[in-house]
């Protein structure tokens, strides 16, 4: 047997044995919750623990004199507090019932305990392994007012990361006429791949948050068309540096029809960068924004009649750019019966 399927085979054992002891708290009619969680601690908890160890580990006991209480005791002050929990979870499976109570009980300590360690030691995990929600394959289209240039575009997002929205990747998307593509106040999200057609503000808005110092957002392989005159690809905080805010930014494409040189970057207080003093600044704060990206016709099938599908000669594929499909976007059946 490998040990893949041994790992599996264990996995599945250990489960159903841990899914079925519950059943005996049934019989609390006859054994009280005590008692019955006593003989659960005395065979699952001293005994058979205690019989295992020293089959597989010859010396424990010699391991843990080595140790010193120093090293035992959280340890102990940990297990003390889990065989409270569980003394609990035994009263809410008693008063809940099994199926119930299992559910509600299990679900919680899988979000809580997989989620604290990795808060905890949040600075070790990388950063393009940290998007922990997708945004994707979508049409946002016409949800405000994009044409006069005025406050109305504040409440114009294709897709809006608020606040402690975090860990978010927004992938695939066509957002057309809104004011803001893609408005991100959270840290660490990822916006890669979108078209961005006619927006009347910015395709994406780099918010700064006072709960977060650095939030390090990912921009790449975004297509930018069109739009207002004062409209840029990014609108970013006033935080320097500014790669606190924005992590990588690069093989974007951007064009607006008549405009060889359009705005890429805008500041919050109303600074505005064209493709060489984008990367000016940026290397000035030790960054390379949009080093690749380019300003160039992306070649749509039909723009003019909606049709944002790329020819195959549009200079946005030799940047990486994925085509959205098209065809996945829409209504879908329900699963249900």
């Amino acid at each position: 047997m490998s040990s893949l399927l041994l790992g599996f085979s264990l996995i599945l054992v250990s489960s159903v044995a841990s899914g079925v002891f519950g059943v005996a708290l049934r019989r609390r009619r006859v054994f009280s919750v005590e008692l019955m969680w006593l003989i659960v601690f005395l065979t699952g908890y001293l005994l058979l623990p205690h019989l295992l160890v020293m089959l597989a580990l010859p010396g424990w006991d010699a391991a843990l004199g080595r140790a010193g209480f120093a090293g035992l005791a959280p340890g102990i002050l940990f297990g003390l507090a889990w065989g409270v929990a569980s003394l609990l979870f035994a009263h809410g499976i008693a008063v809940l019932g099994v199926s119930l109570g299992y559910a509600i009980i299990m679900g919680l300590i899988i979000a809580v305990g997989s989620s604290l360690p990795l808060l905890r030691h949040w600075g070790a995990v990388a950063e393009p392994t940290r998007a922990a929600a997708a945004v994707g394959i979508a049409l946002i289209s016409d949800t405000g007012n994009t044409s006069h240039g005025d406050t109305a575009y504040h409440f114009s997002c294709g897709v809006y990361l608020d606040n402690w929205t975090s860990n978010c990747l927004v992938y695939g998307n066509l957002v057309v006429n809104e004011a803001v593509g893609v408005a991100v106040k959270g840290r660490n999200n990822i916006v890669q791949n979108n078209l961005f057609v006619g927006a009347g503000d910015c395709g994406i808005a780099l918010h700064s948050h006072a709960s977060y110092p650095e939030h390090a957002a990912l921009v790449s392989n975004n297509i930018f068309y069109g739009g207002s005159p004062q409209a840029a690809l990014l609108k970013i905080a006033d935080r320097k540096p500014r790669r606190r805010v924005l992590w990588q930014c690069d093989c974007n494409l951007c064009f607006r029809p008549g405009d060889p040189d359009p705005v890429i970057g805008r500041s919050e207080s109303g600074d505005a960068w064209r493709i060489a003093a984008w990367r000016e600044m940026s290397s000035r704060e030790g960054e390379a924004y949009d080093a690749n990206s380019v300003i160039a016709d992306p070649l749509f099938v039909d723009a003019a009649h909606g049709d944002y599908r790329l020819r195959p000669d549009s200079p946005a594929l030799a940047l990486g750019f994925v085509p959205i499909p098209f065809e996945r976007i829409g209504t879908r059946k329900t699963l249900a019966p």
